[in-house]
């Protein structure tokens, strides 16, 4: 069994003592999906990963753990309580960096920030919204979400560019992965090559590093 962050049972206690835990269903599901979610983050070296309406830090610490050493995080989430009591228990960490505001808001305002990969903790039920967070990864970076029902159906026939672009995954606990590949050159006639089938069902450091984080995490917030 893959051994826990170390902070994570703090964010719990602290949490939970404030009754602002998720339901115990999706923290079974979100501590299931932790130690995937901190593989794929080992993973990236270069580029910026984004956390949206994941305040309670369950997923945070299991990012957290799984970072490089020169990769930043930022978290965002609309409840600037939850927020302080995650801040509180996996700071200071120079690579973290924490703002209050709402993941739709933060998206339409970071219009030309891309991620590497980004954790989305609502449930998508519109393709505008989907398309929103897929407009902000980088070729080859990571979407973690969940998609309704109907949202999945909608997305087995749709023929948006960025969209039709994503290959997916079952992850634990309903979640999904979805990759962004490379933009298709058009065919004769301006039809863009489909790459993606059917959306799977789910399955159940020195200064130098220093300064150049703060300069990254600078340009990932608002006001930048």
């Amino acid at each position: 069994m893959s051994q826990a962050p170390k902070h994570l049972q703090m964010v719990l206690d602290a949490q939970a003592a404030a009754t602002s835990l998720p339901s115990p269903e999706d923290q079974a599901n979100l501590l299931a999906l932790g130690p995937l979610v901190r593989s794929l983050v080992s993973s990236i070296t270069q580029g910026l990963v984004l956390e949206l309406e994941g305040g309670h830090g369950l997923l945070t610490a299991w990012l957290q753990d799984g970072l490089h050493y020169d990769i930043p995080l930022v978290v965002i989430d609309p409840h600037a309580p939850r927020l302080a009591r995650c801040e509180a228990h996996l700071y200071p960490d120079l690579r973290l960096a924490f703002h209050v505001q709402h993941g739709q808001t933060f998206l339409e305002d970071m219009s030309d920030k891309q991620f590497a990969l980004l954790v989305d903790h609502r449930l998508h039920t519109d393709l505008a919204r989907l398309a929103l967070a897929v407009g902000r990864l980088d070729v080859g970076g990571m979407l973690i979400t969940r998609l309704s029902p109907d949202l999945q159906e909608a997305l087995d026939g749709q023929r948006d560019p960025a969209l039709t672009r994503l290959r997916w995954s079952p992850l634990p606990g309903g979640w999904q992965l979805a990759v962004l590949g490379p933009q298709i050159p058009s065919r004769r006639g301006g039809r863009a090559n489909r790459i993606i089938g059917r959306v799977p069902r789910s399955a159940n450091a020195g200064s130098e590093t220093t300064s150049s984080l703060e300069a990254a995490i600078e340009q990932a917030l608002p006001g930048s």
